[in-house]
């Protein structure tokens, strides 16, 4: 069973009806992304151009200058640090709150038991008056 292809025109005005609907902040990031990608391709392309104009380069350099770029752009090791990081200032966060916790419940029973400990010696004084 064949499909029928949209034409190009009914394509463009699809996205363009699509386009209308999105929010700001979709918009801001779809653009930056179109920008991420035109930097690459021209990145890429500089990088491909300088290493076909000086054949004497070696490899390093060229890996070096492409590492740069993708590590300025578009790093996925370095999304993944920040991430952890996050992690474990939100552990970090937990395990504060769960000392305080412990701490004011401590305090509590303290409170408590030296409470109950002046009641028992008031009694006792009380008997040995009596």
């Amino acid at each position: 069973m064949l499909v029928d292809e949209p034409e190009e025109d009914e394509t463009e005005a699809n996205v363009e009806e699509d386009h209308e609907r999105l929010s700001p902040k979709t918009e801001q990031l779809l653009k930056s992304i179109d920008d991420t990608l035109e930097e690459g391709k021209s990145a890429s392309k500089v990088v491909v151009d300088d290493e076909e104009k000086s054949l004497s380069g070696s490899e390093d350099d060229v890996d070096a200058e492409v590492d740069r770029w993708i590590k300025e752009n578009f790093d996925p090791r370095e999304r993944e640090r920040e991430r952890e990081r996050e992690s474990n200032k939100r552990k970090e966060r937990g395990v504060q709150l769960t000392m305080m916790m412990k701490l004011m419940y401590l305090q509590k029973m303290f409170r408590l038991y030296h409470h109950h400990h002046q009641e028992v010696e008031r009694n006792q004084l009380r008997e040995k008056v009596t």
